[in-house]
């Protein structure tokens, strides 16, 4: 049922930027049932005056018919295609409060969040921003709704737009509790893996995940593994990459493990041109070779580990593709092109410990999933995987 109201906030989600390549129209296909799944919690929340979703191509799966679809030229940046909203939406609309969300930002949300976003920008006649995430945001509200217009250059991405905000535009910003449902996001394969454990996402992404759960299998495998020792108080758990004090905190207190992290290059997202990322684990990959590093040197560290592989190959092998980073998510050697990402992956094949990679997320918020995931199981709640 339609619940759209005759004034009010509204909603845009966005879906475009993806490769051709076999595990990018994966991609794709999940992040279309994640924005169809998105759009029926947005019309639930029944706060809306209209949901527009904005794609560069033609949807694979029916969406529902409360969400209105434009479309943008492919490889378009954030600002053309926000460009592309202002352009076809009323004008007596736009200047209304605007939700934001990326096609991925949300697989969990649910409709008191939305609420209580919409209530964030509520409480300030005008600009104001809301986002889950000040400095590498995933989804966000502004009001008015044609405040990002003001910036200049236009943003490239919408990671950009709070902090731009506040420094371009003394824009007040704030930022949502921090949570593993608002903090999730589907950017890479791995993440799909998570959501295959945990088992809360919406309809179409569950259909989605049941249906290509045997590409899904080797990399879950990895991650329930990786995950049983953070619930073995006799383990040693390594955590590295683009992770936070809140995961270390929410560790210490939910896991039973002993916990050692190595957070590095958070923000490389965001970075400047220019920058030169460094990876701690990616000097100790360089210097011993991948096979030695993951199957002799990293179990003397830990009895298993979650690793944000992106960082390593900012490092290392900036020039990897897309494509082969997804392959290399689900731990698949045989599909990787890139010769130096695959010795990477057949080392941690190789090795003696689960190690579980990712990206951000699976090192943020993934990471808490795993982690209740692994207690309901031994608690019975829920059942075992495998």
């Amino acid at each position: 049922m339609n619940k759209h109201l005759s004034s009010g906030s509204s909603c845009l989600i966005t879906l475009g930027g993806i490769g051709s390549g076999r595990l990018e129209q994966l991609m794709r296909t999940a992040l279309e049932s994640a924005c169809v799944d998105l759009s029926h919690v947005c019309n639930q929340a029944g706060i809306f005056s209209s949901i527009t979703l904005i794609t560069d191509r033609p949807m694979t799966i029916e969406t529902d018919n409360w969400s209105r679809v434009e479309y943008t030229e492919p490889h378009q940046s954030f600002g053309d295609v926000l460009e592309t909203y202002y352009k076809t939406t009323n004008p007596k609309l736009v200047e209304n409060p605007l939700v934001y969300f990326g096609a991925g930002s949300a697989p969990l949300i649910q409709d008191v969040d939305i609420t209580n976003l919409v209530s964030a920008l509520n409480r300030a006649k005008q600009n104001i921003c809301a986002a889950n995430n000040i400095y590498s945001a995933d989804y966000f509200g502004v009001n008015p709704g044609n405040i990002i217009s003001m910036l200049d250059p236009r943003p490239v991405s919408d990671n950009e737009i709070p902090k731009r905000l506040s420094e371009e535009n003394k824009t007040e910003v704030v930022e949502l509790a921090r949570s593993s449902r608002s903090q999730f996001n589907i950017d890479v394969t791995a993440d799909l893996v998570t959501l295959f454990l945990t088992e809360a996402k919406g309809p179409r992404v569950r259909s989605f995940l049941q249906s290509h759960s045997q590409l899904f299998e080797r990399a879950v495998q990895c991650q329930w593994a990786a995950a049983q020792h953070l619930i073995n108080k006799e383990s040693q758990v390594l955590v590295y990459g683009r992770t936070s004090s809140r995961i270390w905190k929410y560790l210490e207190t939910e896991s039973a493990s002993k916990i050692r992290i190595i957070g590095e290059e958070r923000g490389l997202g965001t970075a400047p041109p220019g920058y030169h990322p460094y990876s701690t684990l990616g000097d100790l990959i360089k210097s011993e070779g991948a096979e030695i590093f993951f199957t002799r040197t990293l179990p003397l560290m830990c009895d298993a580990a979650f690793i944000d592989l992106i960082p390593i190959l900012a490092y290392l092998y900036p020039d990897t593709t897309q494509e082969d980073r997804h392959a290399a998510f689900l731990m698949d050697e045989s599909a990787i092109g890139h010769s130096g990402l695959r010795t990477i992956i057949h080392g941690i094949n190789s090795s003696p410990i689960p190690i579980a990679v990712g990206g951000h997320t699976l090192v943020g918020s993934g990471i808490e999933l795993l982690n209740q995931r692994a207690w309901d199981s031994i608690d019975g709640i829920k059942p075992n995987p495998y």
